[in-house]
């Protein structure tokens, strides 16, 4: 089994593209921030606690997931709701200072002090947490996150649910599985796919 480097990813060529500052020093973290929920009371209907991790992507891919190397950033004691940006204040402040200006940092192998900036790649999350740190809606009839209005929802009479359909649109405009009926939804589509909310539209 072939191992996926994050240095191989399309967000780090990018970030060294764009930021120069951050890619001339390996030491420079390279962040991943993981969020979601866990019901600690069962039967709860919300969940009781949100850790939020962040991983340093730096280390070799067998070594970033293990435990000793995620770092415990905010822990929120319980559902955050709409207030997910109060809790995460103080991590982004932190997120702000090491991108901009650095801190200075110890280096033990060469006993000097350098100036260690950080950037962060991504986040990690399930649906839920996703529409909770967008601040998006994540159910009901425009419950996806990435089409927002556009959003095709149609409600299952037999189970009193929503089913989102409409996601042939991300294919390649000629591919095959558009004109399929019988193994979708009963439709053939042709739409485009909705471009992308920009920074001020979010």
């Amino acid at each position: 089994m072939r191992n996926i480097d994050p240095r191989d990813s399309h967000a780090w060529s990018t970030i060294d593209e764009k930021f120069p500052k951050i890619a001339k020093d390996l030491k420079n973290l390279r962040l991943g921030i993981l969020a979601d929920g866990v019901d600690v009371n069962s039967g709860t209907r919300h969940h009781s606690v949100w850790p939020v991790l962040s991983v340093i992507y730096n280390l070799p891919p067998w070594l970033c997931m293990k435990r000793k190397f995620i770092m415990l950033s905010v822990l929120i004691s319980r559902y955050p709701g709409n207030d997910i940006d109060v809790f995460l204040e103080l991590l982004v402040d932190d997120l702000h200072t090491l991108f901009e200006t650095g801190v200075d940092t110890y280096d033990a192998s060469t006993k000097e002090n350098f100036n260690m900036c950080a950037v962060m790649l991504w986040t990690i999350n399930n649906y839920p947490a996703l529409g909770t740190l967008c601040g998006c809606p994540y159910s009901g009839f425009k419950g996806c996150v990435v089409c927002g209005k556009d959003t095709h929802c149609v409600r299952l009479s037999a189970s009193s649910k929503q089913s989102y359909a409409g996601y042939k649109q991300y294919l390649p405009y000629n591919h095959p599985f558009r004109r399929k009926k019988k193994a979708f939804n009963g439709q053939q589509e042709f739409q485009l796919a909705p471009n992308p909310l920009s920074r001020e539209q979010i």
